[in-house]
């Protein structure tokens, strides 16, 4: 009988245990999951993270891993294509702002048109709880308007860098020298850059290398709104669109002769300054000899 009793007591205590869930071992295994996860977050620890392909110079050194634990949490608003303005969010300098010059980065040979795309792009992408890093505390860049900014780096919430997607967007340039430059520059014009198509095409194009107008280049295609440059032999520039003519929507003057430019290749950009491809899908023309009379249809 007590033995009959002892199996039935020793049953109950496993079937209560069960019942009630004696699980601290796993539930402190499940823990233990959740602090690793928390902590492959790009805003807790340094990370070589597959979004950032160039790497960051800050603490006045070139780090390959982020070290985004050092970050500080902003809001963003984009200015152009390598200033932003950014407003501190949290601690003692929390609503205070200040111009960061994204680095590696630079405006130069950017059009007034795709300099504010670069602003849009910043203020769609990094408005808000973006990360910022700065160069080092004495990398301060002199401001047209007279102030001071400082160089730093911008990452988006989820951990991008918005410095290398404004170069692969096409809407800033790479830049050596100042506060880490070099070893920013250097990668960032490797990266492949894919510029925003318009959603116009080209399908009739003409290049008429002596004008009855003025004996210069005058080029005729079938884009209302849309300029061309031409990159040859004397120079790189682009034109003055003068609208219709000849049956074609626009008519693109320019200061010299076609033969001048020898063998030159054209590209259009729409009043976005979005690259216009051709209705083939090529994003650019090539003419063999720019003395030569050409007329295409794609």
């Amino acid at each position: 009988m007590r033995s009959s009793l002892k199996v039935f007591l020793t049953a109950l205590i496993v079937l209560s245990c069960f019942l009630s869930g004696c699980t601290k071992e796993s539930s402190d295994d499940s823990s233990d999951n959740t602090e690793s996860s928390d902590s492959s977050s790009p805003h807790s620890e340094s990370a070589s993270s597959p979004l950032v392909k160039c790497g960051v110079f800050t603490d006045g050194a070139f780090q390959q891993n982020v070290p985004f634990e050092k970050s500080e949490i902003v809001n963003v608003k984009g200015v152009g294509s390598d200033l932003v303005i950014i407003t501190r969010t949290t601690g003692e300098q929390a609503r205070n702002s200040q111009v960061v010059k994204l680095q590696g980065t630079t405006s130069s040979g950017i059009s007034s048109s795709k300099s504010k795309r670069a602003a849009d792009f910043t203020n769609a992408n990094a408005s808000f709880n973006a990360l910022f890093l700065p160069a080092s505390n004495d990398c301060t860049v002199s401001l047209p308007d007279g102030g001071l900014g400082v160089y730093g780096h911008i990452f988006t919430q989820d951990g991008r860098s918005l410095n290398e997607m404004l170069v692969q967007k096409g809407l800033a340039n790479p830049e050596a020298g100042i506060c880490g430059g070099d070893a920013l520059a250097g990668c960032y014009a490797g990266l492949p850059v894919e510029e925003e198509l318009s959603n116009q095409v080209i399908n009739r194009f003409l290049w008429k290398p002596v004008s009855e107008n003025d004996g210069k280049l005058v080029i005729l295609h079938n884009a209302f709104g849309v300029n061309a440059s031409v990159e040859g032999a004397s120079s790189s520039m682009s034109g003055h669109n003068s609208g219709p003519s000849n049956g074609f929507s626009a008519t693109v003057r320019y200061p010299l002769s076609g033969c001048a430019y020898g063998s030159a290749t054209v590209r259009f950009f729409d009043s976005l300054d979005r690259i216009v491809p051709l209705a083939n899908g090529e994003t650019s023309l090539k003419i063999s000899n720019g003395c030569d009379r050409t007329e295409l249809r794609f």
